[in-house]
């Protein structure tokens, strides 16, 4: 009786981590309003503002960059959409910023990405005003970086 032949185990192959979406937009944003990237210096939010503030701000951001993408910003009624709506027209975002060309297809989704990578950077920042001990997260070690 012949032996039955052992199939060979396949093996499969490393599969690499996906690059993650990086734009210039992203790395402009987050040095003119949240940290220096040189000096590592948090700009905001700025040391003993209230918690009250914080939040108003927040949604100011939030605002500003989710309506860009439908209704040209305008100056508003505080002094940080007045400097948001002025940075988004000198980076022309969302309309023509530019963005790897690998993601040219998906541009709709890269700005819902930059928006995102934006938001995790300003909860970072909230969490270290809230517990600047912390290298990350704040208290309950959320978001975990």
């Amino acid at each position: 009786m012949a032996k039955k032949k052992k199939n060979a185990v396949k093996v499969p192959a490393k599969r690499k981590a996906p690059t993650p979406v990086r734009t210039e937009f992203m790395s402009a944003f987050t040095s003119e309003f949240i940290r220096d990237p040189k000096t590592k210096v948090w700009k905001w939010p700025a040391p003993g503002q209230t918690p009250e503030s914080i939040v108003e701000d927040f949604e100011t951001y939030i605002d500003v960059l989710m309506r860009a993408d439908f209704v040209l910003p305008s100056n508003g009624n505080s002094a940080l959409r007045t400097r948001l709506a002025a940075f988004l027209i000198n980076q022309h975002w969302p309309v023509t910023a530019s963005i790897p060309k690998k993601w040219k297809k998906i541009q709709p989704t890269v700005h819902l990405i930059e928006i995102s990578v934006i938001v995790d950077r300003l909860l970072m920042a909230v969490n270290i005003a809230k517990n600047p001990t912390k290298s990350g997260g704040g208290p309950s070690g959320w978001p975990p970086h």
